[in-house]
C-alpha cells in the first residue's frame, strides 16, 4: 500500500500474505488505505518537525557565533583605541622642540590605526568567519620584528602607566610561516592585559626564543 504525500511517494506499507485461501476484502484494502494515508501524514509531519527544529537550532548557534565574535572584536578594539588615545595625549604635551619624541608618537598613532583598520575589515569579513571560510594568511615572517613592533605600538601605554617593558630576543631566529595579524592581536591582547593588570613602576617581560622547531 503506498505512503502518498503531497509532494510524492514517501514509502510503502508492504502486508505478508493473508492466511487462508481467500485474500485481502474490498473493505480490508480501504481500511489499510486509510491507515496508510494517516501514517504517510504522520511521517511527513515529523520529518518537517525535524527538519525546522534543526533551522533554529542552527540560527541559534548563528546568533550566539555573531555575539561572541562581536565581543571579541570589542575587547581587541579596545587595545588600538587606548594606544592611539594614549599617543595623541603625550604628543600634545610634548614639547615642540622634541622631534624625536613627536615623531615616535605620531608613529605610534599611525601603527595604531592600521591595527583598528584592520580589525574594521574583519568585520565586514564576519560572514566568512561564520561560515568558516576565514582562512589564515601566512607567510614568511620575522617574528622578532614583529614582537618589538607590537611593544612599540603599546609603548604609549607603558609610559602612562609607568611600566618598564624588558624585550629579550634571541638574536639569529629563523623567520616562521604566520598569520602576522593574528600573530599581533595574540601579543598585544597578551601586552594590554600585563599593562592592565601590572602595578604602577612595575616590569614587564616579553622573551622569544628557539624551542627546537618552535619558537616560543
Amino acid at each position: 500500500v503506498p505512503l502518498r504525500v503531497d509532494c510524492g511517494l514517501s514509502g510503502v506499507l508492504v502486508l505478508g500474505a493473508k492466511t487462508g485461501k481467500d485474500g485481502y476484502r474490498p473493505e480490508e484494502r480501504e481500511l489499510l488505505a486509510g491507515v496508510a494515508q494517516a501514517v504517510a501524514r504522520s511521517m511527513e509531519n515529523a520529518r518537517m518537525y525535524a527538519v525546522q527544529r534543526a533551522r533554529v537550532t542552527d540560527l541559534q548557534s548563528a546568533n550566539e557565533a555573531q555575539s561572541d565574535y562581536i565581543l571579541a572584536i570589542s575587547h581587541q578594539l579596545k587595545t588600538p583605541i587606548a594606544a592611539v588615545k594614549a599617543s595623541a595625549e603625550m604628543l600634545a604635551d610634548s614639547p615642540a622642540d622634541s622631534r624625536a619624541i613627536r615623531e615616535r608618537l605620531a608613529s605610534a598613532i599611525v601603527r595604531g590605526v592600521d591595527s583598528l583598520d584592520r580589525l574594521v575589515t574583519e568585520l565586514t569579513e564576519y560572514g566568512k568567519m561564520r561560515h568558516a571560510t576565514l582562512e589564515l594568511h601566512r607567510v614568511e615572517t620575522d617574528i622578532c620584528s614583529l614582537v618589538m613592533e607590537t611593544c612599540a605600538l603599546l609603548q604609549p601605554l607603558l609610559e602612562e602607566k609607568g611600566l618598564d617593558l624588558r624585550v629579550d630576543v634571541t638574536p639569529g631566529l629563523p623567520w616562521v610561516m604566520a598569520d602576522t595579524h593574528r600573530v599581533q592581536q595574540v601579543l598585544s591582547n597578551l601586552l594590554s592585559n600585563a599593562i592592565r593588570f601590572s602595578p604602577p613602576g612595575g616590569e614587564i617581560s616579553v622573551r622569544v626564543r628557539q624551542d627546537g622547531d618552535r619558537i616560543v
